[in-house]
């Protein structure tokens, strides 16, 4: 049998060794893909574009949880003196209309058959404001009733704006039965965060007067404008839409604002009183005065004028303008105090009130000019 390979040429071929280039010739340069590579610059750009999006974002996630503990800071029991010495009140527990255990005083007032509903800062308790009770109690003679909401004080549960508000309810309706009067008979008050109570208490109650103290058109709007660079407006949970509300109080309303308020601008205070419409409203401003200024002096001359019917009928706004942030406890006895035109709140006409109905016999505007004493003693309101 014939065992030589059938194509010769080819086993010739595979029999001999390749070839390798001879030694000292260079290698051949490695094929490269004509792509041009991104400049660093670029590069930089978008890592800090990414890192910047995503420390954005994480603030903004930040911000939603942390809302309700910026909204109600809360005020520990250990806060303020809850021995209470040298005041006379009572301790009252009562319930929320979900069930919520609430605590209050009541600073009674037996000379008076006035009582006024006191709504504090997201910074305070009942224990921490007493002696500022106390001191409405003589200088308005009114019984003054003040609350703590939930979560603060020595109220049970956590608070959030529906809850606050249904708190609100529940505590002018322990007023009204205490006082033995119909709950549009009350005087509601509120200040800073306790403004969105009154206001909201104002709107379902109807009552005689409605006193605010550094308040705002709603907290949604002081975020927007102090955290402008955060979609607030369609992240906040706890709004507390004052402005709306307001429109459906037509009684008296008196309203105090600073013109240092540095937590809430004196812009969303004139903006919740312009809403209002009232045909007998004030808005007190006061040169100075900060958020957590005690009240002036003025302010509390003008109220007790303003709530106990000591002037002629009021107009249907009037600006008040004051330059004293503080209690001027050594002034002349015989310096003249301004007084705010009456409110008439004794002769308030309920049936025309509860209508929606205010008459007015006045448009003329006035303005009051206040001493000129400068004190500031800062302190936990908000």
């Amino acid at each position: 049998m014939n065992n030589e390979p059938i194509n010769k040429e080819s086993a010739k071929i595979e029999s001999e060794p390749k070839s390798t280039p001879p030694a000292g010739l260079p290698t051949p340069p490695k094929a490269r893909l004509l792509v041009k590579e991104t400049p660093k610059a670029y590069v930089w750009l978008a890592w800090i574009l990414k890192f910047s999006a995503t420390c954005y974002l994480a603030i903004l996630i930040l911000m939603i949880l942390l809302e309700s503990s910026l909204v109600f800071p809360g005020s520990p029991i250990a806060a303020g003196d809850w021995s209470h010495p040298g005041i006379a009140l009572e301790e009252v527990d009562f319930l929320s209309t979900d069930g919520t255990q609430l605590h209050g005083f009541f600073f009674p007032n037996p000379k008076s058959d006035q009582f006024l509903l006191f709504c504090h800062g997201n910074g305070e308790n009942i224990a921490t404001i007493a002696s500022e009770m106390d001191l409405l109690r003589k200088q308005w003679n009114v019984s003054v009733f003040a609350f703590d909401y939930r979560g603060y004080g020595k109220s049970g549960g956590s608070p959030g704006e529906e809850g606050v508000l249904a708190d609100g309810e529940a505590a002018a309706k322990w007023l009204a039965n205490r006082s033995q009067q119909p709950i549009e008979n009350l005087i509601i008050m509120g200040r800073s965060l306790g403004g969105g109570v009154a206001v909201h208490l104002a709107s379902v109650v109807d009552p005689q007067a409605l006193i605010l103290d550094r308040t705002f058109s709603s907290t949604v709007d002081v975020a927007a404008d102090r955290y402008w660079w955060l979609p607030v407006r369609y992240v906040m949970r706890n709004q507390f839409w004052s402005i709306v509300r307001i429109k459906r109080y037509a009684g008296p309303l008196f309203q105090m604002h600073g013109d240092k308020d540095e937590v809430i601008p004196i812009w969303s205070g004139k903006k919740l009183f312009e809403a209002a419409p009232s045909e007998e409203k004030y808005f007190m401003e006061i040169a100075g005065l900060y958020h957590n200024d005690p009240w002036p002096q003025e302010f509390l001359d003008q109220v007790d004028g303003f709530i106990n019917g000591e002037a002629e009928l009021t107009p249907k706004e009037s600006l008040i303008k004051a330059k004293s942030p503080t209690p001027d406890l050594n002034r002349n006895s015989s310096e003249a105090i301004p007084k705010a035109p009456e409110a008439n709140s004794s002769n308030i006409d309920k049936q025309s009130r509860s209508s929606g109905h205010w008459d007015s016999t006045s448009s003329s505007s006035h303005v009051f000019q206040g001493s000129n004493t400068v004190c500031r003693l800062r302190g936990p309101y908000a």
